[in-house]
């Protein structure tokens, strides 16, 4: 584990080293003694100036991890949805990500044979098995029915 010393962490961290003494040297111990020179690990330091930096604004505090965009300086701005831009052409490549055209194209496909298949059924049966004209009226009534739940259930997911 690599360790700093006061000056190093007070330039990185952008603060004076009585900021260092305060939160750092009379708080932890140190990780490393180099003759009289005293060092921290940068975790060490990162978590002891946590509350100074945030309450002076150096560290934002969100909900997530992420950093909203819109909140970002334009060129960042720029950057950050280039490489979003990037990391989604690369996941189309990899086939992590399916253009919705694709997505509805093989719905549809697939709903169509579906379809079919089901409207053949009643016919099947009824040259199968002999059943009345009533009995496949109502087979064909319920299939329909179940075909539209279908079919409404699948528009409502691309809309």
């Amino acid at each position: 584990m690599e360790t700093y010393s006061k000056s190093w962490l007070a330039n990185k961290f952008d603060v004076d080293r009585r900021s260092i003494d305060t939160y750092i040297s009379e708080v932890y111990e140190p990780c490393h003694i180099n003759g009289k020179r005293h060092e921290w690990s940068i975790a060490v330091a990162a978590i002891a100036l946590a509350p100074l930096l945030i309450t002076r604004g150096k560290v934002e505090l969100g909900d997530d991890d992420e950093r909203d965009p819109e909140r970002m300086e334009p060129i960042n701005r720029k950057h950050h949805y280039d490489a979003e831009l990037k990391k989604a052409q690369v996941e189309a490549l990899q086939r992590s990500l399916i253009p919705v055209e694709e997505v509805r194209e093989t719905a549809a496909t697939a709903f169509k044979s579906l379809s079919l298949g089901l409207d053949i059924i009643p016919d099947r049966i009824e040259l199968e098995c002999g059943l009345a004209s009533d009995q496949i009226k109502s087979m064909t009534r319920i299939i329909a029915e179940h075909k539209s739940n279908l079919m409404a259930d699948l528009l409502g997911e691309f809309q």
